[in-house]
């Protein structure tokens, strides 16, 4: 009897063992869900955030980009030493803070510039610059972005 008894006990504590562990994971994979569920959450507002952030960025950028073209343009109406020489669309380069300044007439070719582009302006996505030639207003802001190959 007394062995009955033990085997009954090293069965019960077997099958207690089992569904405690079987409790345990149970439990530690509905916190991970939890845990994954708020991270995904949070991640989707940092996206959020960071969508928002870029919009702002880009019409901050553009609109400072766009005061600086509509400076240059102001200059080549108004000044008298105005040149459309590279050496002078450097030095507006140099002195606006930018990577480049160019000149272009209403085909698109470059009359001057501040540095070589790999963008040839003559393609009509390119069209937007040039209504310039026949509102007289300066363009919208057009960010251009080359891509390098790895």
């Amino acid at each position: 009897m007394k062995v009955f008894l033990i085997i009954l006990e090293l069965i019960c504590l077997t099958v207690m063992g089992f569904f405690m562990m079987k409790l345990q994971t149970s439990l530690s994979l509905k916190s991970y869900r939890l845990d994954m569920e708020k991270e995904i959450q949070e991640m989707d507002r940092l996206l959020a955030d960071g969508k928002e952030e870029e919009a702002q960025t880009i019409a901050t950028d553009n609109a400072i980009y766009q005061s600086k073209a509509e400076s240059i343009a102001f200059m080549a109406n108004h000044e008298d030493g105005f040149e459309a020489t590279d050496a002078k669309m450097r030095e507006y380069a140099d002195l606006l803070d930018v990577d480049n300044v160019l000149i272009v007439d209403r085909e698109g070719n470059q009359l001057a510039k501040a540095a070589d582009t790999e963008a040839d302006f003559t393609y009509e996505r390119y069209n937007q610059l040039r209504t310039v030639f026949t509102t007289g207003e300066p363009s919208e802001p057009y960010v251009l972005h080359l891509q390098s190959e790895l």
